[in-house]
């Protein structure tokens, strides 16, 4: 790969002639991979806080690893870009930090589409989304080896002021590509968001003492300690949408299948 064979920005003759252009040129593409960077980095938040209203169970405190793993990823990642840009140049290791980032995008669009995807294959994909806070020390020292002293500080916080505008663009954007079909049949249907009607009287359900020796325990009080050991369905319609799930004759899982008539629920 080409590299400039001559680079004195504190030449005032040679900023002017030549340098000037090379580095600003540099400085607005590095400007746009890094707002990249920051909507990669932070998808992960925007896109946690709605998945369990696709179906995804996952546990508060898994949705809270999701959420945290990014950070944790690009803490680890901007130690070792810090060497990066010293010993490969800019070129290479800016278009291949930005051509990366589109591997944890293009999986995480198809993960949140599959309510069967399990948690662990979102945290890999939430590890990668990291790579783009790691990058970020890529960035900077790249632009304070273009441009002059004099400059480095104006140069240096156009690039990290709309950089770190990414964050802002993938909370507005996320919401409307998971309720958006942007590429039709080759990316499946949006993910919808509904409120349905409230149906009062479908399940009848029969609660007893967790505990067989407990005696006088009211199970119809909140907070009681009981379990579920039998579902009713009293809408047929509705029977054929459940999967009802025991254990020792204790139900520990209710599942509803998306079918047209739990459409409206």
């Amino acid at each position: 790969m080409a590299r400039l064979p001559r680079w004195e920005p504190e030449d005032p003759q040679f900023w002017k002639e030549t340098g000037g252009a090379i580095a600003w040129r540099t400085c607005g593409i590095t400007t746009f991979s890094l707002l990249f960077s920051f909507a990669t980095w932070f998808v992960m938040s925007a896109v946690v806080v709605r998945l369990p209203n696709i179906g995804f169970k996952f546990t508060t405190g898994e949705l809270f690893w999701l959420a945290a793993v990014p950070g944790l990823a690009s803490g680890t990642l901007r130690l070792i870009h810090a060497f990066f840009i010293p010993v490969l140049g800019t070129r290479p290791v800016i278009s291949i930090a930005t051509i990366i980032k589109l591997i944890p995008m293009v999986w995480l669009g198809y993960a949140v589409q599959d309510t069967s995807t399990t948690w662990g294959t979102f945290m890999i994909i939430g590890f990668l989304t990291g790579m783009g806070g790691g990058d970020f020390s890529s960035y900077m020292p790249s632009t304070s080896i273009f441009f002059p002293k004099r400059l480095q500080g104006i140069s240096m916080g156009i690039q990290a002021g709309i950089g770190n505008f990414g964050v802002s663009v993938v909370q507005f954007v996320t919401p409307w590509i998971i309720g958006a079909a942007m590429l039709g049949a080759v990316a499946a249907g949006p993910q919808i968001f509904t409120k349905g009607d409230i149906i009062k009287g479908a399940l009848t359900l029969t609660k007893v003492a967790a505990d067989p020796t407990a005696v006088g325990v009211d199970c119809s009080k909140k907070g009681a300690n009981c379990v579920v050991t039998d579902i009713v369905v009293n809408k047929p319609e509705l029977a054929a949408a459940l999967v009802i799930t025991k254990d020792a004759g204790v139900v520990k899982d209710v599942a509803v299948q998306d079918t047209d008539t739990v459409k409206a629920i």
